[in-house]
């Protein structure tokens, strides 16, 4: 049996210099990976002589323990003789064996556990009772949890993948764990092996490790794909469960109450399962718990994942008053699939054995120096015989021996797990994949191959002369970017974009392109840069500055939802054109400060202008108009203005992709005494808010959403400086538009519009126990919208060309989620008579 093993990082010498600078004491012949005596044996059942799985083995008067594996084989190092080993399993009479020499340990030791007669005396089960039980092992843990500030352990981590029922890889590694209250988790594994077939230099499995797996299913709370699960033992967990005494067994002569552990209602992020509760102490000693229905359901909502199962499994013992998990277990099953293409079930089996806590003691603060959780010590890895020792902690069973001899390098996990079906066929063969991994081998070795001649040379070099070191020269390279985009004003204008960097913090930029319907080159160029001015890092702040002149066709009004792709996909079909447009000369200068209150951005802007109005192109489109909505006149004229607004949170992101949280307030002066033509005020204000609502320890919890808009103005407000209170585009109805109104939007020099809805997700069909509707990630919005537009001062014939609300205007609607990815929206306008059914894009809220 080939046993691959791998590993990088820090030497040896390293480590030890860190850790012992910091008081450390990991290295060296007295660290707790020091090799000890090799316990070996088996644990059966006194009677049958079956095997008992996970059984417990425990040295006395020490925090050092093992479990047997499903084949009730177990191995456990001790660092002298003599030990006392007790093996425990709950309905089974423990025992006891005192192992003095060496010989001893060598022809291993055994154990027959019987069956603990189940003699217990009738109790009256009142319907209470498991509240009682679990209310007082809530108590307990209250009172001893707190005591536990630090631990140190040895682990032994193995999982075992499988295609089916076939296990088609396994990798393990042997580890040192630290925790404390405050840094959480940090490990340093010291010795790894796998499969060979997971030597892919094309694949990154990256390290397999023990802390950022491990799960204490004690905790209050537990993580699962992004779901804040409230564990059994959580302070408010009487709220959340229903907990039912559903049997008794013994250990010894002690009472183990087993409880049936399930959520009061279907959406919670909560367990089902059983927990095993030993009486006196009132504490967990076993727990088999799976995520609800409703988490494992809901979990990945995409139609490309046909099946998806999690369980967890775990023991604790009793450690002088504390109670330690000794071992952590998973089992996962996920099938992935869509019409034509069916991949392989893939199963995934966890395990780990905790052993030898160190509980209280100093840790080093090296570890906590970097945010980085799991680091392998490569020198250690290397050195250390763990595994050719049988010291590992968890014994392989025969399956997992089989498949160490024979997945060799010929069964790589993208042939393990190639996929079938009618789309299979257009993906490389078996013999194509194994010639490009051949390929990139050969190219990886010559890039080897000369990387060390350079580097033999460069030495060489050093060797004749010192060389001077080279001036740092700034980055003159330019970056390039391309824009096409069309509509019923410019028909068709082509450009392309150039950036080049000045330094660190400044950039030179333009722009230059060509509109074919108004027969003109436009272009921009600019100049922008900043220094930070206050603190460091994630507090400081930047003061900007930003100076661009600018000639070309511009939109009349602005839209946070719709880019040009979208316009001009809907103006090229004979669709309405969404906007209006004129021609602008423009200079502009700007100063900004980023950076306060993190998310901060201040900006001051003068600006001189001049626009010109442009005329529509009736015979525009792909396909005929019947009706070409004209282009609203724009004031011809000089507007020089200054701006002053300042925002809270992240640019506004359009259709839900991630949540908006910002607060903007903007207002622009322009009169006279600037020079310009039109004298007017403008104060524009925007608040998006996303609040979680309901089931708030999900991955996805509902939500409630907010976007409000208002401004006002004084004076003369030519059209281009009209607010635009957006509405749907065709079919396409996103959140913040009005969804019974299509075309082009609602304007106005005052304006004033709330948006809202509020997204159940799969909540209700959870409540209706349609769970094929939930996996295939089916959901429910209730939405709204309210607003309206004023045109006060507005001349009669530029009013007739746009368009008002005519009052406020009032819809109500909900909306179908599918696949977690798309609606479908049905939409009633309040206020006068009118339906519509649109689609949009379904409102993920990531974070």
């Amino acid at each position: 049996m080939r046993l691959s093993r791998t590993g990088g990082g820090m030497s040896r010498i390293g480590w030890c210099m860190v850790l012992a600078l910091a008081g450390g004491t990991l290295c060296g012949a007295s660290g707790v990976w020091a090799r000890g005596i090799t316990l070996h044996g088996r644990i059966i059942d006194a009677a049958t002589g079956e095997p008992l799985p996970l059984a417990s083995v425990q040295v006395m008067a020490q925090f050092t323990g093992t479990i047997a594996n499903d084949e009730g084989f177990y191995t456990l190092e001790v660092g002298h003789l003599p030990v006392t080993l007790r093996v425990s399993y709950i309905g089974y009479a423990s025992r006891e064996h005192v192992v003095t020499d060496s010989a001893q340990a060598a022809a291993g030791v055994d154990f027959r556990l019987p069956v603990t007669p189940y003699t217990l005396p009738e109790m009256i089960v009142r319907p209470d009772e498991a509240n009682r039980i679990m209310a007082e092992v809530i108590r307990r843990k209250a009172e001893w949890r707190p005591r536990v500030q630090s631990w140190r352990s040895e682990a032994h981590t193995r999982m075992t993948v499988k295609k089916d029922e076939e296990i088609v890889a396994v990798a393990e590694v042997v580890s040192e764990v630290h925790w404390q209250r405050e840094g959480g988790y940090r490990e340093v594994v010291v010795s790894q092996r796998h499969t060979d077939n997971m030597d892919d230099p094309d694949m990154d499995f990256g390290t397999l490790s023990a802390a950022e797996e491990f799960v204490d299913l004690y905790d209050d709370d537990i993580d699962f794909i992004e779901n804040n699960l409230m564990g059994p033992t959580h302070p408010d967990a009487l709220d959340v469960y229903d907990f039912d005494l559903i049997g008794r067994r013994l250990v010894d002569d002690r009472v183990v109450f087993d409880i049936d552990v399930r959520p009061k209602h279907k959406p919670e992020a909560a367990f089902v399962g059983r927990v095993s509760i030993v009486d006196v102490d009132f504490a967990l000693i076993e727990a088999e718990l799976t995520p609800s229905k409703s988490i494992i359901s809901a979990a990945l909502p995409l139609p490309l994942f046909e099946d998806f199962a999690w369980s967890f499994a775990q023991q604790w013992r009793q450690f002088d008053g504390l109670w330690l998990a000794v071992d952590y277990r998973f089992e996962g099953r996920v099938r992935i699939g869509t019409f034509g293409l069916h991949f392989p079930e893939i199963g995934v089996r966890g395990v780990t054995r905790m052993s030898n806590y160190e509980v209280n003691i100093d840790l080093p603060d090296s570890l906590y120096e970097e945010e980085t959780i799991v680091r392998v010590d490569s020198t250690r890895v290397q050195a250390d015989t763990a595994f050719a020792r049988g010291a590992s902690g968890v014994p392989l069973t025969e399956e997992e021996v089989a498949a160490y001899a024979s997945l060799d390098s010929s069964r790589y996990l993208d042939k393990e797990f190639r996929p079938t079906g009618l789309w299979a066929r257009f993906l490389p063969t078996e013999e194509e994949m194994d010639e490009e991994r051949e390929k990139r081998r050969q190219e990886r070795r010559e890039r080897a191959e000369q990387t060390a001649a350079d580097s033999g040379s460069a030495r060489s070099d050093s060797t004749r002369s010192k060389s001077k070191p080279k001036p740092k020269h700034r980055n003159w390279l330019p970056e390039y970017s391309g824009a096409v985009r069309a509509n019923r004003v410019e028909e068709v204008y082509a450009g392309g974009s150039a950036q080049y960097r000045l330094g660190q913090r400044t950039r030179a930029y333009g722009r230059v392109g060509y509109s074919i319907g108004v027969e003109r080159v436009a272009g921009s160029a600019g100049l922008a840069g900043g220094r930070p001015v206050h603190g460091k890092g994630r507090d400081r702040m930047d003061l900007g500055f930003r100076v661009e002149y600018e000639r070309g066709v511009a939109r009349r009004y602005d839209s946070d939802l719709y880019h040009h792709f979208f316009n001009s996909a809907q103006a090229l079909t004979g669709l309405d054109d969404y906007f209006d447009y004129g021609w602008r000369e423009m200079v502009e200068v700007e100063l900004s400060l980023s950076g306060w209150r993190e998310n901060g951005f201040l900006w001051l802007t003068a600006r001189d202008e001049r626009q010109q109005t442009l005329s529509a192109l009736a015979d525009f489109g792909l396909l005929p108009f019947d009706d070409v909505r004209p282009n609203v006149p724009v004031f011809d004229g000089d507007i020089r203005s200054a701006r002053l607004g300042g925002r809270l949170g992240h640019d506004y992101t359009p259709f839900g992709v991630t949540a908006n949280r910002r607060l903007t307030l903007e207002a622009e002066v322009a009169t006279d005494w600037f020079g310009s033509d039109v004298s007017f005020s403008t104060w524009r204000f925007t608040w998006d808010w996303q609040q979680p609502t309901f089931w708030t320890r999900r991955w996805l919890p509902n939500t409630l959403d907010l976007r409000v808009l208002a401004g006002a103005s004084t004076g003369d407000v030519p059209p281009q400086r009209h607010a635009a209170l957006d509405v749907a585009m065709g079919p396409f109805t996103p959140f913040g538009a009005f969804r019974t109104v299509h075309g082009h939007p609602y304007e106005g020099p005052r304006y004033a519009a709330l948006f809202w809805e509020h997204n159940f997700r799969t909540v209700p069909f959870e409540y209706l126990g349609a769970w094929g509707l939930v996996r295939r990630g089916m959901g429910l919005v209730v939405h709204g919208a309210s607003g309206r537009t004023w045109h006060d001062g507005t001349s009669s014939a530029l009013r007739s060309t746009m368009r008002s609300t005519g009052g406020w205007h009032h819809e109500l609607g909900a909306s179908l989620i599918l696949y977690g990815l798309f609606r479908v929206d049905v939409t009633r306008r309040l206020d006068q008579a009118g339906w519509r059914i649109g689609g949009s894009l379904a409102r993920f809220d990531f974070d």
